[in-house]
C-alpha cells in the first residue's frame, strides 16, 4: 500500500513540476525520461549483483553469468545516459538534463527517507 501511494504522489509531483516552464512535448519527455532513469538504476543494481555482490554469492553463481551481467550493466548505464539527453528541441540541454537528474535524486531521497522512517517506527 505504501509503495502504491508513494508512486501516485511521485507521479502527481512529476506532472506538476514537469509543466513548469516547458512545452507539452518537453513535459512528456521529462516524465518518460525520468521513468526510464528510475528503471535504469534498478536494472544497473540488478546486473551489478553477479559482478560486485558478496563473494559468497558470486561463488554460487555459474561463471557464464558474468558476461550477460556485464552486458546488462553496460546497456543499463547507456540507457540512463541517453535518457538525460533530449531528443526534441529544448531551450537548454544542460537545464533539461538537470531537471531529470534533480527529479531522480529527489524521488530516490524521498524513498530512502520514507524507508528510514518506516524501519525506525517498526517494532
Amino acid at each position: 500500500m505504501n509503495s502504491i501511494l508513494f508512486v501516485t504522489v511521485l507521479a502527481i509531483v512529476l506532472i506538476f513540476f514537469s509543466m513548469l516552464g516547458v512545452r507539452e512535448q518537453e513535459a512528456l519527455q521529462l516524465l518518460n525520461s525520468a521513468s526510464n532513469v528510475h528503471y535504469g538504476i534498478a536494472y544497473f543494481a540488478l546486473f551489478a549483483i553477479p559482478l560486485f555482490g558478496s563473494a559468497r554469492l558470486r561463488e554460487c553463481l555459474p561463471g557464464w553469468l558474468r558476461a550477460p551481467a556485464l552486458a546488462g550493466l553496460i546497456s543499463s548505464a547507456i540507457a540512463v545516459l541517453i535518457a538525460v539527453y533530449p531528443i526534441i528541441d529544448v531551450v537548454s540541454n544542460l537545464e533539461y538534463a538537470g531537471k531529470i537528474i534533480g527529479v531522480v535524486l529527489v524521488s530516490n531521497l524521498a524513498g530512502v527517507l520514507i524507508y528510514g522512517l518506516k524501519t525506525r517506527l517498526a517494532p
